[in-house]
């Protein structure tokens, strides 16, 4: 009975194929395939690209370009000939359809709902990728997730998705109210179908899950393969000598099927197919300019075009005189080439490269520019050393001024010794290093280090030594004061505009019995602050705690006349302030807590701590 229908089907084509108006255009062309039998389906030769050299017809013998295919088909021998109708679809055939939901939300051509909100997209296990698709959870509900597309008629179409479940419930997927299969937590596993289309023009896909006692359904990579597109008439021809046509409406980078039918007074009409496409023809993106000494660049691009023959590169400098950049140089290389190296260029010139594709075919893409490049070769800069607190350990930062330096060297001497290399670091854009090698030092020393760069590409070469960082070695020391003896410390000053300044209270403290406190007035400003002496370019920590009872106020802290963070903490419950400083050439510094009372805000201080 199927094949009686599918006979009446092609029946009917082939009539309507008798009646089409003939009219004779510049021609196209395609390879010819007969029909195993009527009603059967045609065969298609669809290419594998790459570069052009799996194709049959291939991209390099000028067949198939970016904008146009030549189609070539042979002659009908049918005495009873009328015409050939060229017919041509966007897409292969048996289109693929695929969602992964890596977009991270659900497609807008999917409708999901359900007793608990439905399906959502998120990152919490997928099968494959980044997302999946999930149910929300509940119990004993129902959520649904659906989607419904185009088919053609009579075409069997296959299915493929992944699905789990967590902690409770079932999955059923269904097509056209129809239930396939069902699914259950415990893994991710596939399921596959094929569907025959019949008279349905659409089908509908839809997965359920049935929630039980607040479990829930994944869903990841759905496939579905065998969905067709429409069909237009490209040209007539009542000739039967014309065999071949070009069609130069295409776009790069796309699937096309083409048939070509030969229509005949009576008998069986034949169709032949092939699917083709056109090869990509962008830009190449992601230059990159990578200096390896102070003569000699290393030039990477990205190919992003499927038919070239060669790439072609532009050197160009700066000319100041314009100002603008022009090229002094260009040359070719071949297709499979993604990087060059350029030798003997000069130190002092702004640089720029440029890259574009170019084909057999005279077709070339937009040149594509690197950033700007020029020889950097300077010294570090900014050196510093600090002491990490409680060890003889020294950290050392720097800043780094090269871009060709293949690593650094550091320098390092103990009180009055010429400096004595340390270590060095085969690593470029280095910018730290921990001088663990301490056995030599003594609390005491002054110890004195010095950076500088190399580039080992060629012979090695350096830059200048960075300025000279100094640390006195100190063993750890703390001062804490708590403020138990119940005085105000004699080496402590306060001060107010307007108010009654800090002072002893047994009302709060942190820990134990006393703490400071200021504030209770409108607007008033309360000072404290106290000097004391530090190591020299050292990292030290300050803490304390702090309470409000009367939030209203702000309170900032300031190191040497320079704010360090605003410390009020708005609770009535102590909360815990800390902060880092770095002392610099400093041998002292000077610690001040302002708080401002506003609308009559008052705090307490307690357990100030400064150690290094």
């Amino acid at each position: 009975m199927r094949n009686y229908k599918t006979f009446i089907v092609l029946f009917i084509l082939i009539v309507g194929f008798i009646f089409w108006a003939c009219s004779e255009k510049d021609p196209i062309g395609i390879e010819q395939f007969e029909l195993a039998f009527p009603g059967s389906s045609p065969v298609i030769n669809s290419s594998i690209l790459t570069d052009g050299v799996d194709f049959s017809i291939g991209y390099y013998n000028g067949n198939i370009r970016t904008d146009r295919v030549k189609l070539e088909w042979a002659a009908s021998t049918d005495e009873d000939f009328l015409c050939y109708k060229i017919l041509k679809m966007e897409g292969e055939e048996t289109e693929r359809s695929f969602e992964g939901f890596e977009g991270g939300s659900i497609p807008a051509n999917w409708n999901t709902y359900g007793d608990f909100g439905g399906w959502y997209v998120t990152d919490e296990s997928p099968f494959q990728g980044n997302y999946c698709a999930r149910t929300h959870e509940g119990s004993y509900g129902y959520e649904y997730l659906e989607t419904t597309m185009n088919v053609q008629q009579d075409t069997e179409i296959f299915i493929s998705f992944w699905a789990n479940g967590y902690n409770d419930g079932q999955g059923r997927f269904r097509i056209n109210g129809s239930t396939y299969d069902y699914w259950y937590p415990g893994g991710w596993c596939n399921y596959s179908f094929y569907y025959y289309t019949g008279y349905n023009t659409t089908v509908t896909l839809e997965w359920r899950y049935d929630t039980g006692y607040y479990g829930f359904g994944l869903l990841d990579n759905v496939e579905i393969s065998g969905i067709g597109g429409d069909f237009s008439v490209v040209e007539t021809f009542n000739d039967r000598n014309s065999t071949t046509l070009w069609d130069t409406t295409l776009t790069q980078n796309q699937y096309y099927t083409y048939k070509i039918a030969s229509i005949i007074e009576q008998g069986t009409h034949k169709i032949d197919e092939i699917t083709i496409k056109t090869p990509e023809w962008q830009a190449p993106d992601s230059i990159e300019v990578n200096g390896l000494s102070l003569t000699v660049i290393e030039l990477v691009w990205k190919d992003n075009s499927e038919s070239e023959t060669a790439f072609t590169i532009y050197v160009d400098t700066l000319d100041v005189t314009i100002p603008a950049f022009v090229t002094i140089d260009s040359l070719t290389v071949n297709q499979d080439v993604t990087s060059k190296t350029f030798n003997d260029l000069d130190l002092s010139p702004l640089y720029r490269f440029g890259v574009k594709a170019i084909n057999y075919f005279e077709e070339d893409t937009p040149v594509t520019y690197s950033a700007d490049f020029s020889f950097n070769f300077d010294a570090p800069t900014n050196l510093n050393a600090s002491q990490i607190p409680g060890l003889k350990s020294i950290e050392l930062t720097w800043n780094d001024n090269a871009t060709l330096e293949s690593g650094f060297e550091i320098e390092r001497k103990i009180n009055s010794s010429e400096f004595e290399l340390l270590a060095t670091i085969p690593v470029y854009n280095t910018i730290e290093y921990t001088d663990y090698d301490t056995t030599s030092f003594e609390y005491g020393d002054t110890i004195a280090y010095r950076v500088r760069a190399y580039n080992d590409y060629d012979d090695i070469i350096y830059t200048d030594y960075s300025n000279e960082a100094t640390v006195i070695l100190s063993e750890l020391t703390e001062i804490y004061v708590d403020f138990e003896d119940g005085q105000f410390p004699d080496d402590w000053s306060t001060w107010t505009s307007g108010g009654t300044g800090w002072y002893i209270t047994n009302f709060a403290a942190y820990e134990s019995v006393y703490s400071i406190t200021c504030g209770g007035g409108y607007y008033d400003e309360e000072y404290l602050s106290t000097t004391i002496n530090v190591p020299q370019y050292t990292y030290i920590s300050i803490s304390f705690y702090t309470r409000e009872e009367d939030t209203s106020g702000d309170g900032d802290l300031y190191i040497n006349g320079i704010h360090q963070f605003d410390w009020d903490n708005n609770s009535s419950s102590w909360g815990y302030e800390s902060t880092t400083y770095y002392t610099g050439s400093n041998s002292e510094i000077t610690l001040q807590w302002e708080y401002l009372t506003s609308g009559y805000g008052n705090t307490f201080i307690d357990n100030i701590q400064v150690t290094w």
